[in-house]
């Protein structure tokens, strides 16, 4: 594995633990019906984790896939290492804009895939590259998130250390973070109530002789 550029006095924070059970033991859940997943890892993760902490935080950023555009962001899903709970928030951030929007702050699961219902923010997936962020909640213990460090020449995972404004491409490496749309032509609609003339007319009728 290429490790990320090392800067003076920083260094990619990440654990080794006998905590966990193994990687590929973590149980994937299904995915909701008429879903697209868009995912980097394959699955194949190490017993190793990269740190969510104060120092340090992830991303990983997703190219839209074929069908993906015009729809709705409706899971972010996140592999966590076992034996490391504490709080985090996720931004969705348009990497072309800048835009973001940010869920409420919430307790990892340890030791399993958790799936966190970001449909209510109402990111509409654009047409070009977007990221999910994963930010530690100030004054909450570390967590880890599990990595695949087999995949030479990917350069979507980053990490951002100290005043969080500059992220370092991790290369060659996967973090365990899944993003799930809901395709345009998925998206529940309201029915349109289209009434025959002739039985508006005779709805009124009723109404005038104080039918209804």
């Amino acid at each position: 594995m290429k490790n990320p550029p090392i800067k003076t006095a920083i260094v990619l924070y990440i654990l080794i633990t006998s905590l966990c059970t193994s990687a590929s033991a973590i149980v994937y859940p299904p995915l909701p019906p008429d879903s697209i997943e868009i995912a980097y890892d394959d699955g194949s993760f190490i017993n190793r984790g990269v740190v969510v902490d104060f120092r340090q935080e992830v991303r990983v950023k997703f190219t839209p896939l074929p069908g993906t555009v015009g729809g709705v962001l409706k899971e972010a899903r996140i592999a966590w290492l076992g034996g490391y709970g504490g709080q985090f928030y996720l931004s969705i951030r348009d990497a072309h804009t800048g835009y973001s929007v940010s869920s409420n702050p919430r307790s990892n699961t340890p030791d399993k895939w958790q799936v966190v219902d970001v449909s209510t923010l109402g990111f509409v997936i654009p047409d070009h590259d977007f990221y999910i962020e994963v930010h530690h909640v100030s004054g909450t213990t570390l967590m880890a998130i599990f990595y695949d460090p087999n995949h030479p020449g990917s350069t979507k995972s980053e990490y951002t250390q100290d005043d969080g404004k500059l992220w370092t491409v991790w290369e060659n490496t996967n973090i365990g973070i899944r993003a799930i749309v809901q395709p345009q032509n998925a998206i529940p609609e309201f029915p349109t109530i289209v009434m025959p003339i002739a039985a508006i007319i005779g709805l009124m009728f009723l109404f005038r002789r104080g039918y209804i």
